[in-house]
């Protein structure tokens, strides 16, 4: 579930702002103050593995009502929802219950498949009266750290904001999980993964696993949102949020397709976008993902009770996915080795356009470089060098 306490008058990080939490613990439920001060509050998340009765009533309404929505089939299987619905009380946003099962083709008998999910969040909560930004702030996920910045180089700008969507941090601070695995809170790869599911709820999350020839299904239920009433004054909301949601076969290390789902406010009522989830990969993830995914791991997570750090257990990464899709306007060293082809012209209108502004070396094939097109690139400041 997601936990925030509200954000800090100085605090000018979009990013770190704007990042939800949801909570792993099987004990602490329901609505609660961070601290005793009442500018604070603690939002939540729908409890993973609806453990509470009174959110299966409150957040499911009951088992009857869920409807299937749309089947989307991916290269390893299918993801499917039990339910998917806007959220438009105090708090404003959408709830999903999300599962994927592996086709009986897809590996072997013991073979196991998690969900990994990412978020990108532009809410932002304003004061009614005041006008001041009051939102929340996470407290367990540490997603701030690990956001794609303009600081990242592989980076492109769809990509700012977002993270791998994962708690990492118990209520008191302390690291209880260094899995990306949305089912998982795990401190160690070897250790089992979590394939009953939390609870004995039937959409209680959970890894999916070949059993007899058949999978069983990977299940994620997420209840994404904010409380826009505090102290009995209603505020405004404005902004939303956007998942992706990939199927990774643990045992290969390959993506098996992903999708999207999300919710976003229109003039103050949340509006589920995507209306259906809708496929973004079809035998992978998107290239923002694999990014994420890079991210999670070159950030360490920080203790804050000991102020020890850990490196996080390592998500796959397509580094074809991340190389097919250049950030032209931070590219310094073009090195095409000696690859020879016909597009060079695309690559001096593009600086010559502006579109390549940090490029200052070009090494090229010399059959791929006419004397003309290498006049106009020394024109633009950019120094070419020929491989024979």
């Amino acid at each position: 579930m997601y936990a925030q306490g509200n954000k800090s008058k100085g605090n000018k990080s979009r990013v770190v702002a704007n990042s939800v939490d949801r909570e792993k613990s099987n004990v602490k439920q329901g609505f609660g103050f961070v601290d005793s001060r009442p500018e604070y509050i603690k939002q939540r998340k729908l409890q993973k593995g609806f453990e509470s009765t009174k959110q299966q009533e409150n957040s499911l309404r009951s088992l009857s009502t869920l409807i299937q929505r749309k089947e989307i089939e991916v290269s390893g299987g299918k993801f499917d929802t039990y339910t998917y619905e806007a959220i438009n009380g105090f708090k404003k946003g959408a709830e999903i219950a999300l599962f994927f099962q592996g086709n009986d083709e897809l590996g072997d008998d013991d073979d196991t498949v998690s969900l990994v999910q990412t978020v990108n969040d532009t809410t932002k909560l304003t004061h009614s009266t005041t006008n001041e930004d009051i939102t929340p702030t996470p407290t367990t996920s540490e997603l701030g750290n690990r956001v794609l910045t303009e600081d990242d180089e592989y980076a492109v700008s769809q990509d700012i904001g977002t993270g791998i969507d994962q708690e990492v941090l118990n209520d008191q601070g302390g690291v209880n999980n260094l899995d990306p695995r949305y089912s998982e809170t795990r401190m160690d790869e070897n250790e089992e993964l979590n394939i009953q599911g939390k609870t004995s709820h039937p959409y209680s999350v959970k890894s999916g696993k070949k059993v007899s020839g058949k999978w069983t299904k990977a299940q994620l239920n997420d209840e994404p949102g904010l409380n826009t009433r505090i102290r009995r004054v209603e505020h405004t909301l404005t902004g939303g949020m956007k998942f992706e949601v990939a199927a990774l076969h643990n045992d290969t290390g390959q993506y098996l397709g992903s999708i999207r789902w999300g919710w976003e406010m229109n003039t103050g009522t949340p509006e589920l976008t995507p209306a259906d989830i809708e496929r973004v990969d079809f035998g992978s993830a998107s290239k923002t993902f694999h990014r994420a995914a890079k991210k999670w791991n070159e950030t360490k997570i920080l203790d804050q009770l000991s102020s020890t750090s850990h490196v996080p257990i390592q998500l796959p990464v397509d580094e074809t996915k991340l190389a097919t899709h250049f950030a032209l306007d931070k590219i310094v060293t073009l090195d095409l080795g000696n690859l020879i082809t016909n597009q060079t012209g695309i690559i001096v209108s593009a600086v010559e356009n502006g579109g390549m502004p940090k490029l200052k070396t070009l090494i090229i094939h010399v059959l791929s470089m006419t004397p003309e097109l290498r006049g106009r690139l020394i024109e633009c400041g950019v120094n070419v060098i020929l491989n024979k």
